[in-house]
């Protein structure tokens, strides 16, 4: 049978077409290599939420700036990245020494809002764990969000690649149990001024003690920003539980609240 050129010709079309899609593609997704370091680990040799954290904005700050609006870029006018909501879902923890790989990608892009997604992958490239959290920009002199409709470019980044995980949700406030006071000092801040947002990660994980990390594993782990911390500043822990999850709230003196978390676990 007979092909006519023309069909040829519509057929290598659509192939290069598709080349060229899986190429955008391939670099709209980054890809970061770690390795779990004697830093990074707690006494059962696992990694860290909190070390874990600190590759997730390693590799979101990267994977910003090679696309022309990372951290630099935006502090030279005045603007910085921040997280407004996060959920961490993992299937297992890297160990001492492991090697993992990180993906991650924009999935949207909005008026005052971004969505960011990530996916872990052990040395055998088996997916372990995924990442969905929602960024904005603030004016970093005002304090006040900055509108990313005037930020046009920046969309063609957005892949509309779903999220692997459930996307975070809304953290009830609680009031219950009041259980540490606590104020903000220098190794807290970061680059923008106020608590970096694996610190508050950090403070709340401390909260359990070394028999629950023995006999408990975490599945899930959803943080809503609501209020910056800033240097100085005086905190209040409050937690409480509901059917599933053990929910926290960070608030200040007055009430106002700085975050929202809610951990989800299971025996081992």
């Amino acid at each position: 049978m007979s092909v006519s050129n023309e069909k040829l010709l519509s057929v290598g079309k659509d192939i290069s077409l598709q080349r060229q899609k899986q190429i955008c593609m391939e670099t709209l997704i980054h890809s970061f290599d770690f390795k779990v370091g004697h830093l990074d680990i707690d006494f059962t040799e696992q990694i860290t939420f909190s070390a874990l954290g600190n590759c997730i904005l390693e590799a979101a700050g990267i994977a910003a700036h090679s696309n022309g609006f990372g951290m630099e870029e935006l502090h030279e006018e005045h603007l910085g990245w921040v997280v407004s909501r996060m959920a961490i879902e993992m299937d297992v923890l890297p160990m001492k020494n492991d090697h993992f790989r990180i993906e991650t990608w924009v999935e949207n892009y909005g008026r005052f809002y971004t969505t960011r997604d990530f996916r872990f992958y052990n040395a055998e490239n088996v997916c372990i764990g995924g990442v969905c959290s929602l960024w904005s920009v603030i004016n970093l002199d005002t304090r006040v969000p900055f509108n990313l409709e005037q930020k046009p470019e920046w969309s063609r980044f957005a892949t509309q690649i779903p999220s692997p995980i459930t996307k975070p949700e809304h953290i009830p406030e609680i009031s219950k149990e009041k259980i540490m006071h606590g104020c903000v000092s220098y190794s807290d801040i970061d680059s923008n001024g106020h608590v970096n947002s694996m610190k508050y990660i950090q403070w709340l994980l401390n909260l359990f003690d070394q028999d629950f990390y023995s006999t408990h594993r975490i599945t899930r782990l959803e943080i809503n920003y609501v209020h910056e911390a800033l240097y100085g500043d005086k905190i209040v822990i409050f937690s409480s539980e509901d059917d599933k999850r053990i929910l926290f709230n960070i608030k200040d003196e007055k009430g106002e609240i700085y975050c929202k978390m809610a951990v989800t676990c299971c025996q081992i």
